[in-house]
Parts: structure tokens; sequence; C-alpha cells
């Protein structure tokens, strides 16, 4: 059952998913929003949450398992409680903190079909869905805003008219275009 795999970015036996790509943090959001929002059973590696990372050393062992920072004496930095962390540090916690809390008990996203559409221009969007809801994912690796034609999408949108933003809360109008920041990942459930 395609459902019940596991995926994951990285593990203790392959460069950290953040040196994997190149200590860049939008890049590693958008990573996570993949592994978190698509088919299967996702993993993350400790220390994720607080861009761990071994680019110093790619390939060594003893730095991708590196300790996680904090809970011992004489720590400057500590990811259990903040203290020391710079702000993509926190802004990486805060991030993997919403969107592990809104999937939890997510039958959409735990147990929903998937619909996806091929990559085009930079842009990827697929929707996960069941007979109760339905959420959709965009995301735009360009370093440019684009404003995405909806038309392309009309299957997965499936008469929408509006989706909230899972991190932000906002509500986001699908209209004939969506305009998608640049180098980011929306996730929207769709709700009327």
């Amino acid at each position: 059952n395609p459902k019940d795999l596991l995926g994951f970015g990285d593990n203790h036996d392959m460069d950290r998913l953040y040196t994997q790509l190149k200590k860049d943090p939008a890049l590693l959001r958008m990573a996570l929003t993949w592994l978190l929002t698509s088919r299967g059973i996702p993993q993350l590696y400790y220390g994720t949450e607080v861009l761990i990372d071994n680019s110093a050393k790619p390939g060594d062992h003893g730095l991708i398992r590196t300790d996680f920072p904090g809970g011992w004496a004489g720590d400057k930095v500590n990811g259990f409680t903040g203290a020391g962390l710079s702000e993509n540090q926190k802004s990486m916690q805060d991030f993997l903190r919403a969107i592990l809390n809104w999937r939890k008990g997510n039958k959409v996203i735990s147990e929903g079909q998937t619909l996806h559409f091929i990559p085009s221009n930079g842009m990827y969007v697929y929707f996960r869905y069941n007979n109760t809801g339905r959420v959709m994912v965009v995301m735009n690796k360009n370093s440019t805003a684009v404003k995405m034609e909806t038309a392309r999408y009309a299957e997965g949108i499936a008469g929408k008219k509006t989706g909230k933003n899972i991190l932000t809360g906002e509500k986001i109008a699908i209209g004939t275009r969506i305009e998608i920041p640049p180098r980011s990942a929306y996730v929207l459930e769709l709700v009327d």
C-alpha cells in the first residue's frame, strides 16, 4: 500500500537535508512541505527543525549524527528552549510546529488521494483530497512571484472559490489567477 511507505529527505547515513539544499531555508521549507503533505508516512531526522547541517564535512557520519543543541551543561544554543537560536532556526521551528500540528489527525493528508500536475516553469501543484476535504499545494521555486493561471488546475479545484492558508489562516480567493510569492509553498484548504 503506497500510503504505508516511509518518505524522508535524510537520515543518519546521508547528508542532512539542509546540507543537500545548500543551506537554503526556503528550499528546505518547500522540501518539508512536500514531505509532510504527500502520500505516505513522513520521517523527519532530528535537528532538521534547528537547521543542523554537515556542510563543513559532507559525508562525515560523525557530523551528520551530531548532538542536538541544548540540554547539556555549557550548551550556548538550546533547541528545546529556543535560547541562542538564529531567526532562521526559530522560523523553521515555528513552521514545522504549525504544519505538523495541522497535519496531525488530518485524514485528507493521511488517507486521501493525490492528484498532481506536471511541473511547469518552476511551479508544482498537487491536490490531496477525500470525500470530506480538499487541499491544494502550490510550490513556486522561481526567484520571482508568479501569477499562476488556475484554469489548468480546474479538476483539482473542483469548483471551490477560496483557499485557507494553513500556516497563516489567510483566505485566498481562487479566481482565474493566484499570486504565489517567490521560493515558497502554499498549502491551501479549499473551503467553498
